[in-house]
């Protein structure tokens, strides 16, 4: 669920060129990565993923999800208008590449049913 609003939102601000509207925008967005367990499992992996971003997470941070959205909220307030297109980008760019990895592990699991299903070489009982 949390996915797939996510989904739209990144889609969404590629298309928003005011600066003030995208900061709204992004906000919404790292709330809901940053507080949603489905996307990232564990503090550890949500904090990498921010620290890839660029945005500096502190050891006594990573325990909690509530102090990580506080530390990059502000970080996205002070960010200039180059900064937020950087974001951006690469919003885009990493949830592709999740959204495409989703998809191939789908195809994966279709396939083998079929080929489970309909397969010449299964055991007849």
């Amino acid at each position: 669920m949390d996915k797939d609003i996510l989904y739209e939102k990144i889609q969404k601000i590629q298309m928003i060129a005011k600066i003030d509207s995208l900061k709204a925008e992004i906000y919404s967005i790292f709330t809901i990565l940053i507080l949603s367990k489905d996307i990232f499992k564990t503090n550890k992996d949500l904090s990498t993923f921010l620290i890839s971003l660029g945005i500096e997470i502190k050891p006594y941070l990573e325990k909690n999800r509530t102090g990580m959205l506080g530390k990059t909220l502000r970080f996205i307030n002070n960010c200039n208008e180059k900064q937020i297109i950087k974001l951006k980008k690469a919003l885009k760019k990493e949830f592709q590449k999740e959204k495409i990895q989703a998809l191939n592990n789908n195809n994966n699991n279709y396939m083998k049913f079929i080929v489970d299903k309909y397969g010449r070489n299964k055991d007849v009982k």
